[in-house]
């Protein structure tokens, strides 16, 4: 019987970057383990876990309870909530290639609210004896106010959404065990010199697998708007809010292929990523906007205003955590649109990028991660405007500088 791999199907970065997202939504720990329960990649383990998990007679406990929840979770082919031996509240959820477990998404860490703790099943009583005696409640109790706790009600709610992730994960590796198919297939064909009626029929029928295939994709979407649905019915705006924002980031991701964007839907994106942002934060960020109506409809290069952002304003941001007001406007100066970005909470250095010629300069106003940005920047600019464009830092009456980017108006 062959054996499939997570890995082969669907790369460790694409993974990392789903992890990242649903941390970013929710600010719960996940990790992704494959079939066997060994971990692939895992995203901001609380630092009880790691405590625990370097005892090793507590690590042997942990892998033992992560596989029985597993297993659980793979049999029922739903999620898997339980309360773990050291008392904090787990969920496992199993992701299926072709109607085998690859895999488990992993989640939690968290502790559960009075009157729902009745309600999971605690993993200790399924255990070995072996475990019987481990005093894991012990490190629990000495990092409580640090963990988060939420309702069951919460914790399923995420669980839902992790499901909607292992059958994205599960499409896309289906999709590539159906590409690699086709390309044996073809090779196969070529080798064999297969009668011409019969490799029009099997080149047709995979064809047809590929296109069948792209279904769940628009499923996962109308899983979302299915919960945002649900919500509104609840009254449950923030939550309604949060499903709305996560489904537009979805679609834009899955079907935006090209390469320019009006101006008004990359500040929505914007917006939409922040509302995710904000959620795994103790301040909020918010965006103000002056945008002129004819720049709105213009075409910008795609990602361009989220890059500053995310690595010249939110990086700070987070370093000082503290509530912000980023501000965005548009206007028409000269047969050019005029972009201006700036933030009341951080300060820039004034400086003309577009100018400054000796990268040594910018890396003593930048860190590295911001430097690298404005580097990519200049390329992506260069790329669509050639020479005809321009990026600079100007003084600002708070003394915080605005980033203010000059862009020819038509770009088709």
């Amino acid at each position: 019987m062959h054996v499939i791999h997570l890995t082969d199907l669907v790369s460790v970065e694409i993974l990392e970057e789903l992890l990242q997202q649903y941390y970013e939504a929710t600010g719960m720990a996940s990790s992704i383990v494959d079939f066997q329960g060994r971990t692939i990649t895992s995203h901001k383990f609380l630092p009880v876990c790691e405590s625990i998990r370097s005892i090793p007679e507590l690590e042997k406990l942990c892998i033992q309870s992560d596989a029985y929840a597993g297993l659980t979770a793979s049999i029922t082919r739903e999620p898997y909530i339980y309360q773990c031996p050291c008392g904090l509240i787990d969920c496992a959820v199993p992701i299926f290639v072709e109607d085998t477990c690859v895999g488990q998404i992993m989640t939690g860490q968290v502790l559960l609210t009075g009157v729902d703790l009745d309600k999971v099943p605690k993993i200790f009583d399924y255990l070995p004896d072996i475990f019987k005696n481990s005093n894991a409640f012990h490190y629990t109790d000495i990092y409580h106010e640090k963990i988060l706790a939420l309702s069951l009600k919460e914790i399923t709610a995420y669980t839902k959404l992790l499901k909607i992730i292992a059958q994205l994960i599960s499409v896309m590796g289906y999709q590539n065990i159906l590409n690699e198919r086709y390309k044996e297939q073809q090779i196969k064909l070529l080798e064999e010199k297969k009668e011409i009626a019969e490799t029009k029929a099997n080149v047709a029928k995979l064809k047809f697998n590929l296109l069948e295939n792209q279904l769940p994709i628009t499923f996962l979407v109308e899983s979302f708007n299915s919960i945002y649905q649900q919500a509104i019915i609840e009254e449950a705006t923030e939550t309604a809010d949060i499903i709305f924002s996560i489904s537009s980031l979805l679609r834009r991701t899955l079907y935006r292929k090209e390469s320019l964007v009006p101006l008004e839907e990359e500040i929505d994106y914007i917006q939409n990523y922040i509302t995710i942002k904000n959620l795994s934060r103790n301040f909020k960020v918010t965006i103000e906007e002056q945008i002129n109506q004819e720049c709105a409809k213009k075409n910008i290069p795609i990602t361009l205003i989220q890059s500053i952002v995310e690595h010249l304003f939110f990086i700070n941001i987070d370093k000082q955590n503290i509530s912000s007001i980023i501000m965005i406007s548009a206007i028409e100066i000269d047969n050019k649109m005029v972009l201006a970005l700036s933030c009341n909470h951080v300060k820039l250095p004034i400086v003309n990028i577009k100018e400054t010629t000796n990268r040594n300069i910018l890396s003593s106003l930048f860190s590295r991660t911001t430097c690298l940005t404005l580097n990519n920047l200049l390329r992506m600019l260069s790329a669509f405007y050639n020479e005809s464009y321009d990026i600079t830092i100007i003084e600002t009456e708070d003394n915080c500088g605005k980033i203010v980017i000059s862009l020819p108006l038509n770009l088709e």
